[in-house]
């Protein structure tokens, strides 16, 4: 009985083991999706390092005008907006005190021109004295040498002639004294002409006003501005290059230059100055580019963007710009290799904004993906866009066991 049991429960564990051994394993039949990108080909190309700078617009020319003089202003002639031509009066203070001490100034120099000429007049008559008394001087003198006219006559006509030399050298100092006056009360008119020429505020430029701080009937000071105006003919855009481009421009360059601010279409520009030293904080050269504007729809303080081209290079490899990417700093590159992409660390050379020089990582035959860049890891299936392409699906296992013997 025994016996029987152990033979039947023996002949169960085969039945059971042998059906186990008989199923084969499943393999998947989900693929999984490459992920669809574009690609590129590596093209040697000739490329010029194009710069994008942007900045506002300033005037050519913008002068704040502040007065010479101080006091109240009597009249003010500018308003904001307003065109004014070089020498036009924009303010005059009120300046009759200064109109009065050169009147005042004026008088005396007729007073000491009168005085000048009675001085020159008495001059003349004592001079026609002296040469009366230098005459009968030598006359008597002989005379008396010849023993034919007494001492006290020879005396008489030697103290008369000294005493008129004496009268012409003082006239001649009245003369002097009257001429110092008449230079000293000229010279004073001079000053108070000037005061009163500082009481007048001029424009100095041909242009328009931009700015007035200064009111009839207000008081204003030598220290601040009371007119700001501005010569906007031409307006200036200014740009600070490194050392290694500052070689590649010159004055006369035309540049285009977008203000969407006054229109759509760029505006032609040209370099019209070059600084010759760095700046000493920055460590760049400033170049300025002009634009004409006639027409006066450009203004100061609007937004302006220009492009420059600097370090032209020919049959350099290329990649389109948006190939790149930076993983940690590290500007990156993905190839399409065997279905797969491929992680590459390159060295970038310049760009004109659409190609840029790739130095080193690549190979003029290889494809390089331009799409879904932030998405793509070292080594995942791609498929290129358009084409059906999946990934391939793991290979099926063999079996693990087979029927007993």
């Amino acid at each position: 009985m025994k016996k029987e049991m152990g033979v039947g429960l023996l002949a169960l564990v085969l039945l059971t083991a042998g059906t186990a051994c008989g199923k084969q394993t499943e393999a998947p039949t989900a693929e999984a999706a490459a992920q669809t990108v574009s690609l590129a080909k590596v093209q040697r190309a000739s490329l010029s390092n194009r710069l994008t700078f942007n900045g506002t617009l300033e005037a050519k020319e913008e002068l704040k005008l502040v007065p010479k003089g101080t006091g109240k202003v009597a009249h003010s002639n500018g308003e904001v907006g307003q065109m004014v031509r070089a020498g036009d009066v924009l303010m005059e203070l009120d300046n009759a005190d200064i109109q009065a001490r050169l009147d005042s100034a004026k008088a005396g120099v007729a007073v000491n021109e009168a005085n000048l000429q009675k001085a020159q007049v008495q001059l003349e008559m004592d001079q026609i004295a002296l040469d009366d008394a230098q005459r009968n001087y030598e006359r008597q003198k002989a005379l008396f040498e010849a023993g034919a006219a007494p001492k006290t006559e020879f005396e008489n006509s030697k103290s008369a002639y000294d005493t008129a030399v004496k009268r012409v050298a003082n006239d001649q100092a009245s003369i002097a004294s009257a001429q110092a006056q008449m230079q000293q009360s000229q010279a004073q008119i001079r000053q108070i002409e000037v005061e009163l020429n500082d009481t007048i505020l001029r424009s100095p430029v041909t242009g328009i006003i931009a700015d007035r701080s200064a009111n009839t009937g207000e008081y204003v000071s030598n220290t601040n501005p009371a007119f700001t105006v501005v010569n906007i003919d031409t307006v200036e855009v200014k740009a600070n290059l490194t050392e290694t481009d500052i070689n590649y421009v010159k004055t006369g360059q035309e540049v285009e230059v977008k203000i969407t601010a006054a229109r759509t279409e760029p505006f032609k520009g040209r370099i019209t100055k070059i600084s010759p030293i760095a700046d000493e904080k920055s460590k760049t050269y400033p170049i300025w580019i002009s634009i004409d504007n006639h027409d006066y729809i450009l203004k100061p303080g609007m937004f302006a963007e220009f492009q420059l081209n600097t370090n032209q290079k020919t049959d350099v490899l290329t990649v389109p710009t948006e190939a790149i990417i930076e993983r940690n700093g590290t500007p990156m590159i993905y190839l399409a290799v065997e279905g797969k992409a491929v992680e590459k660390k390159v060295h970038l050379g310049i760009t004109d904004g659409k190609l840029v020089e790739i130095l080193d990582g690549i190979t003029e035959n290889d494809k390089i993906i331009t799409s879904g860049l932030k998405t793509l890891t070292d080594g995942v299936a791609i498929a290129e866009q358009g084409s059906t392409q999946t990934a391939p699906a793991p290979a099926e296992q063999a079996p693990s066991g087979g029927q007993a013997q």
